[in-house]
């Protein structure tokens, strides 16, 4: 939106009083946009020269306005990923406050080393459960 401190018009003589708005109130929605001698010229038209504004942003600014599309979304989600490590056993029991050979047992809980119930007991805690047998 073009503020009215923005545009710069250069300033032409009113032909006769009964075309100028001048000491009018401004009842007009557009205002609060223009001055009352720009809404003068705009009535008239025609005969005014609005000049062009200079860029007021960076092309980095405006680059970073539009949103990215999926692929380069994706790219970056993939970048990121490959540049984050892993944290170590001893890294992740410092920040939990347990000890190392806790984390190594859950570790290979949660892995599946240690299989499913039924894997380490050859099934008869399950077989014991249910009725019928």
């Amino acid at each position: 939106m073009v503020g009215a401190s923005k545009v710069e018009t250069e300033a032409l003589e009113v032909k006769s009083e009964e075309e100028s708005t001048k000491g009018t109130a401004s009842t007009s929605c557009y205002y609060r946009l223009f001055t009352d001698e720009e809404l003068d010229m705009l009535e008239r038209g025609g005969d005014q020269v609005v000049k062009d504004e200079a860029e007021e942003y960076e092309k980095e600014l405006e680059e970073r306005l539009f949103p990215l599309d999926d692929k380069e979304v994706m790219l970056r989600v993939q970048r990121n990923a490959e540049k984050q490590e892993k944290p170590t056993l001893a890294e992740m029991s410092a920040v939990l406050g347990i000890s190392e050979e806790v984390s190594e047992r859950t570790r290979d809980v949660s892995s599946g080393a240690l299989g499913t119930p039924e894997d380490v007991d050859g099934g008869e805690a399950r077989k014991q459960e249910l009725p019928g047998n």
